[in-house]
């Protein structure tokens, strides 16, 4: 209850204060407008861009790692470089197996086949056989569908010290590959803490150099009532106004410097480039 009552004080005691009195509560060296200067027609003032970016989730490095880990574009190709090496050796181990093979042909017929043997055409013997066959002949095939089906088992005996060479070269590349992975993991980890502490530094040079801009504010205001008193000269004054310009123009160029590496750190953590946090 203390400390509801001295900003109540704070806020309304100016207003209703006797003499020259400003109409204005001063609030960490900013001059903000008391809403009972206002009247009933205050409104809400537009959210900034920092208040949006404020609402973004609470990054710590440990999550951005495993983010990173995750979701990373290099990761995941050297993942997938892994996962292609062993599937080559699965496949390369396959070799020594035998291999079945089944082949069925279906055909059909469009016009019969005939075929005629003379009498004796193979041959004539003592009786009681006699000429083969014993009169003229003549096979007809019908039409239809006729079907042939090949059945084999290969096994490659004289390439099998061959293929097991290949095996083992195969077996190479996905150590290899797996050292690559390890590798870009590592490198990723890197590029992420670098990242990330870039950040942090960035932020709290903002944080610093806001606090320049709000105390050069302050003294631009004092000397510009020394000089409205002739109590300051003008050329002092002109000093303040560029000390304020220049804490101005860091400002804005941090926030540009933040902005383009927070663009980076979410490149790193594979997430959309303008994801607040």
């Amino acid at each position: 209850m203390l400390r509801i009552g001295v900003l109540f004080t704070l806020a309304v005691t100016p207003a209703f204060g006797a003499g020259n009195a400003p109409f204005f509560a001063s609030a960490n060296g900013l001059d903000t407008v008391s809403p009972l200067a206002q009247g009933h027609e205050a409104r809400t003032p537009p959210e900034s861009k920092n208040d949006i970016e404020a609402r973004g989730e609470i990054l710590t490095l440990e999550h951005a790692i495993a983010l990173a880990l995750e979701k990373n574009r290099q990761v995941q190709n050297a993942v997938l470089d892994v996962a292609k090496s062993n599937d080559q050796v699965e496949s390369g181990k396959t070799q020594l197996l035998p291999q079945f093979q089944l082949a069925v042909t279906p055909s059909y017929r469009l016009s019969p086949i005939d075929l005629t043997f003379q009498q004796g055409v193979f041959g004539t013997y003592p009786a009681p056989v006699g000429p083969v066959p014993s009169q003229k002949t003549t096979l007809t095939t019908d039409r239809g569908y006729t079907t042939a089906i090949e059945a084999s088992v290969v096994q490659p005996l004289s390439q099998l010290y061959k293929t097991e060479l290949s095996i083992e070269q195969l077996g190479v590349g996905t150590d290899m590959s797996r050292q690559d992975l390890r590798n870009q993991r590592q490198t990723i980890v890197n590029n992420v803490k670098q990242a990330y502490f870039a950040v942090l530094q960035s932020q709290s040079s903002l944080t610093a150099l806001q606090e320049q801009v709000t105390s050069s504010r302050e003294i631009v205001r004092v000397v510009t009532e020394q000089s409205g008193e002739q109590t300051a000269l003008r050329p002092t004054l002109l000093q303040a106004q560029a000390s304020l310009a220049q804490s101005e123009y860091n400002v804005s160029a941090t926030r540009h410097t933040l902005a383009s590496q927070k663009e980076q750190l979410n490149y790193l953590l594979g997430r959309d480039p303008e994801t607040p946090f």
